[in-house]
């Protein structure tokens, strides 16, 4: 949501799908990801907080603790883990973690504000 603003990302988000559905042709109208080569393969977790700098991973940080999990199921998974550099930029999202206080870098509302790139490509 916009922090204060309320549900404005959400009816910005119908008003686009009842754009597509009104421009394009009936019946015709398919809406994926995966058309666009996207295969939501990578997992993103980010464990970077506010005035915090990290000797080495924190290992009870539920970032390193989801890397883990993932890898436990899939030991081939392709996972970013960030534990004092914010994770800014990412694509063909599988998942993505963050504690949402990052250095004083985002505003509040980031995930939904464009500050963090392609996740809502």
């Amino acid at each position: 949501m916009n922090e204060r603003g309320g549900t404005n990302n959400t009816f910005a988000y119908i008003n686009k799908l009842v754009a597509f559905a009104s421009n394009g042709p009936p019946g015709q109208i398919f809406i994926s990801a995966s058309a666009e080569g996207y295969n939501d393969a990578n997992w993103y977790f980010d464990d970077s907080k506010i005035n915090v700098t990290n000797t080495g991973p924190p290992i009870s940080g539920l970032g390193y603790l989801a890397q883990e999990g993932v890898w436990s199921v899939n030991s081939l998974a392709t996972v970013f883990y960030s534990y004092n550099s914010i994770i800014t930029n990412c694509t063909n999202v599988a998942g993505y973690y963050s504690p949402g206080v990052h250095n004083n870098e985002f505003t509040g509302g980031y995930p939904t504000n464009r500050q963090l790139v392609a996740l809502l490509k």
